[in-house]
């Protein structure tokens, strides 16, 4: 391996010849790769003590000389240090792999007056491509114009995304979703995740993503509010031919070359020309459509979603896999007999938790990726799930003591990283599976860059604080008994709020939140929809504690269900009937303190 890098990274002389007093003993206590100041020294305090529980001194040249052989393989293959604060960032780089692998086969010199003694059986050297991530996923702002441009190419080109043509690769590809996709259970996530991979495994090249969970998202005029500017383009630079061509990630052909807005009544927006209809359509609120009121009123919103995600990333609990063969079919509790109210709330999860605000926003963004017959089809629809894989990863690296259903099959995806796919084989050993999908992404192969703003920071206590509805107890609407449904529907739920003023609005103090019942379309695949039903929950503690209510208190909640399709309220009397649309108001135990979660720093 060349050492261009380790003369301009690493002090001391002659980097090719290294000794332990002017390289190696600085790479546990002044590791180069970490800025200077407190962090690194707290990360290698830490190395230095972790260590001592195996015997060996990390500032001792006799004791890292005995162990060195062994201490290069789990530093090379990431066994060691075990991530701290720094996450990732604590691990040797390959410079300094290098380093320490040329000073162990000349016989572990202690100073440049030692002489060399090459080891009889030399360490070989290390193969570039064990460290090279061919795949770097970025947020969508940091992208610069040439990068940009050869995304749009490769969805313009390869996946002719322009194209209404069933057999075009864009509407194949759309199709997937379409047909094989997998919701309320502990597969959501995994499943994906797969999908991202084999959508890059056909442009052979990153998916950015669109961080919605950044802080600020919720503020108008806010840079990192609304939909990126990169899908509002109207045209873009064709990288080869040099042609101004229409930004695919706009004009984006809708399932079947038909947009779900030319078919909803409730779609705000205008079509110029019946060819108009062919392409994916958002709100208008979202695109410059509306009064800037409306438009301020709709980024709000944005704020509640963000809350959930936080509430759901306190959890320790991936899931809670059921049934034979390892059926994930996460948050389905027993109700025989019935959970007591105040035990109930513990009992669910990450990906239960997460899944509703990823509702959410697909019926925030609308209409076409408010249905998941059409999502998939809308090209913010990847960077979206993008950044949803990389609040996933997150979560990995955070609990990595997290089960999964490791064998269950993700069809129809094949390999360990998903890059082929079959469809309708039995064999259901040959799939992509869960255990494959959970692990880290540089083991499939990609990293994922910090974002351009910082994310939403956690609270400091997120719920049950001293106040009203102080105690051990906090207040939750739960929907039991929620399974598929052919359309899309939002469910708005208030507390002890005025028929008058039940508004979706985050200035509402009577308004709880948002569940949104993302339609699955009149699929040909109805394997994949769950049929007991699962649960979801709302956090009501900080309406209740704006409004002063306690758990004594017989509280009064109304909801309102949306037909997103048709934007017409749905009769109580209708919605009554329906599986999972009746919330119920509990109070339970406070939400519980998860291990926490690392907050990126913002770019400067």
């Amino acid at each position: 391996m060349a050492l261009q890098k380790l003369d301009a990274s690493v002090e001391g002389p002659d980097t090719k010849k290294p000794t332990w007093d002017d390289h190696i003993a600085a790479l546990f206590t002044k590791p180069f790769w970490i800025p200077e100041g407190a962090e690194r020294d707290r990360a290698t305090a830490r190395w230095i003590g972790a260590m001592k529980g195996y015997m060996m001194d990390l500032k001792s040249y006799e004791s890292v000389k005995q162990w060195a052989v062994t201490t290069y393989y789990h530093l090379r293959g990431r066994s060691m240090p075990l991530p701290g604060e720094l996450g990732e960032k604590e691990y040797f780089p390959s410079e300094a792999c290098e380093l320490i692998r040329l000073w162990i086969n000349q016989g572990m010199r202690k100073t440049t007056n030692d002489e060399i003694e090459l080891r009889e059986e030399e360490i070989e050297d290390i193969d570039q491509s064990e460290w090279e991530i061919p795949k770097v996923r970025k947020d969508i702002l940091e992208l610069t114009q040439t990068e940009l441009d050869h995304y749009r190419m490769q969805l313009d080109d390869v996946l002719r995304a322009g194209d209404p043509d069933l057999s075009s690769p864009w509407q194949k590809l759309g199709s997937i979703h379409t047909e094989w996709c997998l919701h309320y259970q502990e597969a959501f996530l995994p499943w994906h995740r797969a999908h991202l991979l084999y959508m890059e495994s056909l442009i052979k090249c990153p998916i950015p993503y669109w961080n919605f969970f950044a802080k600020g998202a919720d503020e108008y005029g806010n840079p990192s509010a609304g939909i990126p500017q990169a899908f509002l383009d109207e045209v873009y630079k064709h990288p080869l031919t040099g042609l101004m061509r229409p930004n695919p990630l706009k004009y984006a052909c809708a399932n079947g070359g038909m947009s779900k807005a030319a078919i909803s009544p409730s779609y705000r927006g205008e079509f110029k020309d019946i060819a108009s209809k062919r392409y994916v359509k958002r709100d208008p609120l979202l695109t410059g459509g509306g009064t800037e009121k409306e438009r301020r009123e709709k980024i709000s919103q944005v704020k509640l979603y963000q809350d959930q995600i936080l509430n759901a990333l306190t959890w320790p609990i991936f899931s809670q896999p059921q049934g034979l063969y390892g059926y994930p079919w996460a948050n389905i509790q027993s109700f025989d007999p019935p959970p007591g109210d105040d035990q109930y709330p513990n009992r669910e999860d990450f990906d239960g938790l997460f899944e509703q605000p990823h509702d959410n926003f697909h019926g925030w963004i609308g209409p076409d990726m408010a249905d998941n017959s059409y999502t998939a089809f809308d090209p913010i629809f990847w960077s979206y799930h993008a950044n949803v894989d990389r609040i996933f990863e997150q979560y990995i690296h955070d609990h990595q003591d997290a089960t999964f259903s490791s064998i269950f099959p993700l069809q129809p995806f094949t390999g360990a990283r998903a890059d082929e796919m079959s469809l309708g084989d039995p064999r259901k050993h040959i799939y992509t599976t869960i255990g494959d999908m959970a692990k880290t992404s540089l083991a499939l192969g990609y990293s994922i860059a910090p974002p351009v703003h910082q994310d939403c920071p956690p609270k400091i206590v997120l719920f049950g604080r001293e106040g009203p509805t102080a105690g051990s107890k906090t207040p939750y609407v739960l929907f039991e008994g929620v399974k598929c449904t052919t359309e899309s529907y939002t469910i708005d739920v208030y507390i002890d709020c005025p028929e008058t003023n039940r508004l979706a609005l985050a200035s509402n103090k009577h308004y709880i939140g948002r569940l949104t019942r993302m339609g699955m379309g009149a699929s040909a695949s109805k394997g994949r929809c769950i049929k007991k039903g699962v649960t979801r929950v709302l956090n009501a503690a900080g309406a209740a504690e704006c409004l002063a209510i306690r758990d004594d208190a017989e509280a009064v909640l109304s909801q309102v269900v949306t037909d997103v399709k048709t934007g017409e309220t749905v009769p109580e009397e209708v919605y009554k009937k329906w599986d999972g649309f009746v919330g119920k108001l509990v109070w339970g135990a406070a939400m519980p303190q998860g291990k926490g979660r690392r907050v990126e720093k913002p770019r400067g």
